[in-house]
């Protein structure tokens, strides 16, 4: 299995938009999400006053939607590089979102960070059925949407 990291910076104003998405692509291979960090990318004095962001993480099929690619970098260089999957960043079309398949909802105030670590067992897995199949990283409410902003996933990929 090899572990891969991955940054999606949040580009654009649209609350309506993804920020990226992580699709199997033409992959069979099981997709485990065991780290995610959100936080703010800027400097702190940016901000008049404090901004909040609603992260969500939805299921999608019928992906991918449209986007800048993610280049995903393997935390041990002695692991395969080869991947197949589609991680794209700055959404300009979603996929077709799973209604009501929602795997994390963080609500968070743009001065802080916030990690989520899958305990063993618990990651968010995407199926190892093909293209389409994947998870859409939001963030529908947003109270500042010229803010930077990021997403950084630590996942990893084998079996299937």
């Amino acid at each position: 299995m090899a572990k891969f990291s991955a940054t999606f910076p949040r580009v654009g104003a649209s609350t309506s938009l993804g920020v990226g998405e992580m699709d199997q692509g033409t992959s069979s291979e099981l997709v485990k999400i065991y780290d995610i960090i959100l936080g703010q990318s800027a400097a702190t004095s940016y901000l008049a006053s404090d901004a909040v962001f609603l992260w969500r993480f939805q299921r999608h099929t019928l992906g991918p939607g449209t986007g800048g690619t993610v280049t995903p970098q393997l935390l041990d260089l002695a692991d395969s590089s080869s991947t197949n999957m589609t991680l794209l960043n700055g959404l300009s079309t979603n996929p077709t979102l799973t209604a009501n398949a929602f795997l994390l909802h963080v609500p968070l105030n743009q001065r802080m960070t916030f990690r989520w670590l899958a305990v063993q067992g618990g990651e968010m897995v995407l199926p190892a059925t093909g293209a389409g199949n994947g998870i859409t990283i939001l963030t529908p409410t947003a109270s500042d949407t010229s803010a930077t902003v990021q997403c950084m996933i630590h996942y990893e990929t084998g079996g299937g």
